[in-house]
């Protein structure tokens, strides 16, 4: 958020809309398939060979999630003496990145992890990830290395069940894996449409060195695929303000002064709909606040984005004190469902414009 002189909190456009989950509004992504490892078990608990390594099929899955596969395999074709193997082991507390269902948050009891085991060199880690009837694709987890573990993942994809591979797309091919501390890695695939509503989408991890010793490993936890249903009809928009034509209060003066502001435009009935500035207690005669209009943004902006006449594109500034003072959002949503509700937020400037 952009640090601003004034001291206050600023709300750009702000919508509400309904009916079906919007095309790229990753917060409200379906979840598709789901890896928690904590009832898993991997069968290998020391190095030998890789044939040994058997699949793991997803915790849950909203399509088919026998389908849905880890796999940790040759990266080409190695010596029968060559091994390796992959174990779960306790999460610490906090490994608490993307989790979404059956899993432990914030605790290493019952919150186990997949730690990928070096020599890792000739081996790499295979998402088999079916997204039938599913776009906007996203992939996250969390990760982590040992100290001697190695420092590089380098990632990349197959729309073809893994005769081809390419990173074009994606929004970023690699990563360094911090020792000893989660990070959170989330893809999206927005550059390359061929992986929607595609049954052989393969993801790969492809690990750097050091991998050849016979100590560290990578670690992988709470691995998600989340995409948009395709043919989902698009949201309606219900409620909208802009603030364009709002002025407000000059100055601070009594909460009593401060009158609700109707939508700019609704489906249902725009004076039902309302913001207001308001105490959430009893406060003396004497305190004092206000909100005004200063400057906005476009992001988020649907009708009237800036009136072209007088070059107004106003945000709404809810000014200080307000630590007695709460907003109030009355939006009626009769004969809608599945509501989401965006808007724009910044505050005025570091130490000074309210932060939370």
């Amino acid at each position: 958020m952009k640090p601003h002189s004034h001291k206050s909190l600023w709300f750009g456009i702000l919508l509400l809309t309904s009916m079906a989950l919007a095309t790229n509004l990753k917060a409200q992504q379906k979840l598709i398939y789901f890896w928690h490892f904590n009832n898993t078990n991997t069968g290998t608990t020391v190095a030998g060979s890789p044939s040994l390594i058997k699949p793991i099929h997803a915790n849950w899955g909203s399509l088919d999630s026998t389908k849905a596969t880890i796999s940790y395999v040759p990266a080409t074709t190695v010596s029968s003496s060559y091994k390796t193997y992959w174990d779960v082991a306790a999460g610490e507390a906090s490994d608490t990145f993307n989790v979404k269902m059956g899993a432990a948050k914030g605790t290493a009891t019952g919150n186990n992890e997949l730690r990928v085991r070096s020599p890792s060199d000739s081996m790499e880690v295979l998402f088999t990830l079916p997204t039938t009837k599913y776009k906007n694709l996203t992939l996250k987890f969390g990760t982590e290395r040992t100290g001697s573990g190695p420092q590089k993942e380098s990632y990349d994809y197959s729309t073809d069940g893994g005769t081809t591979w390419k990173i074009s797309g994606m929004s970023f091919p690699k990563d360094t894996i911090t020792n000893s501390i989660w990070n959170l890695i989330a893809i999206s695939f927005g550059g390359d449409n061929t992986v929607n509503n595609n049954s052989s989408f393969i993801f790969r991890i492809k690990i750097g060195a050091p991998n050849s010793t016979s100590t560290g490993n990578i670690r992988l936890d709470n691995i998600s695929l989340e995409g948009d249903s395709i043919g989902a009809p698009a949201q309606k928009l219900i409620h909208y303000w802009h603030f364009n034509n709002f002025k407000g209060l000059g100055a601070a003066g009594s909460p009593s002064l401060i009158t609700p502001l109707h939508a700019n435009w609704s489906s249902i009935d725009s004076t039902k709909a309302l913001i207001a500035y308001v105490p959430d207690f009893t406060v003396s005669p004497a305190y004092k606040t206000y909100w005004d209009a200063t400057t906005g943004d476009t992001l988020n902006a649907r009708r009237d984005k800036k009136n072209q006449a007088t070059g107004i594109n106003n945000c709404l500034r809810v000014r200080n004190p307000s630590d007695s003072m709460q907003l109030l959002f009355y939006i009626p949503t009769t004969h809608y469902k599945n509501i989401n509700i965006k808007y724009e937020l910044e505050y005025s400037s570091v130490g000074t414009g309210a932060s939370a």
